[in-house]
C-alpha cells in the first residue's frame, strides 16, 4: 500500500504543476504510473493496474516494460492474443527484457505453438540462464513436436 501511497503522491504532484511535456517524462512520470499499476497487480486490483500501465503508454510510447506488465496482465486474464502482441512490442523496443522473454516464452507453450516457443524460450533462456522455468517450457515445446 505504501508504494501505492507513494506513486500517486509523485504523480499528483507532477500533474498539478502545469510543467510540459517533455519536463513530465524528465520527472518519469510513465515510471509513475508503471510503478503504481506493479503495485496494483501485487494487490489483485487489475482494473487499476491496466489503466496505470495504459497511462505510462500514453505518456511514454517505448517502454517496453509497460508492454510486458499489460501482456502478462492480458496472459492471466486469458487474452492471449492480446498478451502475445503485447510481449512482442515489449521485446522488439527492447530486446534484452529478460521478463518480456521469460513471459513470452511461457505463453507460447500455454498457446501451444510449439516450434515457436522453442526459438523464445531458447532466447530466454539466453538472457536468463538461471530461470529455470525457461528451460522446462522449452523442454515441453520439445516434447510436443
Amino acid at each position: 500500500m505504501r508504494k501505492i501511497d507513494g506513486c500517486t503522491q509523485i504523480i499528483n504532484n507532477i500533474e498539478s504543476s502545469n510543467r510540459s511535456f517533455i519536463t513530465i517524462q524528465t520527472l518519469d512520470l510513465p515510471s509513475a504510473y508503471l510503478n503504481r499499476g506493479y503495485a496494483y497487480v501485487a494487490i489483485s486490483k487489475r482494473d487499476d493496474a491496466r489503466s496505470d500501465i495504459d497511462k505510462a503508454i500514453e505518456l511514454q510510447p517505448k517502454l517496453a516494460m509497460a508492454y510486458n506488465n499489460l501482456g502478462w496482465l492480458d496472459g492471466e486474464a486469458g487474452k492471449l492474443e492480446s498478451a502475445d502482441r503485447n510481449l512482442k512490442q515489449a521485446t522488439s523496443l527492447d530486446p534484452k527484457l529478460e521478463l518480456a522473454w521469460n513471459n513470452r516464452c511461457s505463453l507460447q507453450v500455454k498457446m501451444e505453438n510449439h516450434s515457436n516457443a522453442l526459438k523464445i524460450c531458447t532466447r530466454a533462456i539466453e538472457l536468463s540462464p538461471k530461470y529455470s522455468d525457461n528451460f522446462v517450457y522449452r523442454s515441453y515445446a520439445y516434447l510436443s513436436l
